[in-house]
């Protein structure tokens, strides 16, 4: 676990420039920003969220509190009606547009489109809807003022950001390829470690039918 100034300070300590003359903390925060924009795009189950969303009858937009990169498909998004639980298949914008917007009822199709998530058709009651997708994560400011900040990815997976962010500084602000692509291959080694412990926690369970001989 790091917050973005300790990682700044550690990062600095492996360019053997401390007192950041070659590149400066600016540089440096901004390359993490760049790591996290690159590897929050994977599902981990440290970036998973699932959310209950009280629907309004007559309005379509699907309202997140949560900072959404992208829903889970399938199954990122369930409608409750009766006690039973339904599927709401995602479809693509165009085709959203095909079907009558007035239509009002049990949501059984949605789409990202504006920058938002809407439903067909219109809820026509008060609907709980639970979604799960993927966290998204603001840009860090590169100047002091996030030092004490952190996030899911600096907590869980330091050591890939550490190591991308490595990469990237050796690859654009030194020009040494060589160091880039060492970085960028234990970052990349970081992350087939995690991804075991991640396809772990997410596997279903199998039911074992053991025979004894008697």
């Amino acid at each position: 676990m790091a917050t973005l100034g300790e990682l700044t300070t550690r990062i600095a300590r492996k360019l053997q420039d401390t007192t950041n003359t070659a590149v400066s903390k600016v540089a440096i925060r901004e390359a993490v920003n760049a790591s996290v924009r690159h590897w929050k795009t994977r599902p981990w189950w440290f970036t998973e969220f699932e959310e209950s969303v009280a629907l309004t009858p007559g309005e379509r937009a699907l309202l997140l509190t949560t900072d959404t990169l992208y829903l889970l498909e399938p199954g990122g998004v369930h409608v409750t009606d009766g006690g039973l639980l339904y599927a709401v298949e995602k479809i693509t914008s165009a085709k959203f547009d095909l079907y009558d917007t007035q239509v009002t009822g049990r949501p059984w199709v949605y789409c990202y489109r504006a920058g938002g998530y809407e439903l067909h058709p219109i809820p026509d009651s008060a609907y709980t809807a639970v979604v799960r997708g993927v966290k998204d994560y603001a840009a860090f400011a590169t100047d002091s003022t996030d030092d004490t900040a952190t996030n899911d990815l600096l907590t869980q997976a330091e050591d890939i950001i550490e190591q991308w962010t490595l990469s990237r500084i050796h690859a654009t602000e030194r020009q040494d390829l060589d160091m880039a692509n060492t970085f960028a291959q234990l970052a990349e080694r970081d992350y087939q470690n995690l991804l075991r412990t991640n396809n772990a926690r997410n596997a279903p369970g199998h039911n074992a039918v053991h025979s004894f001989l008697v």
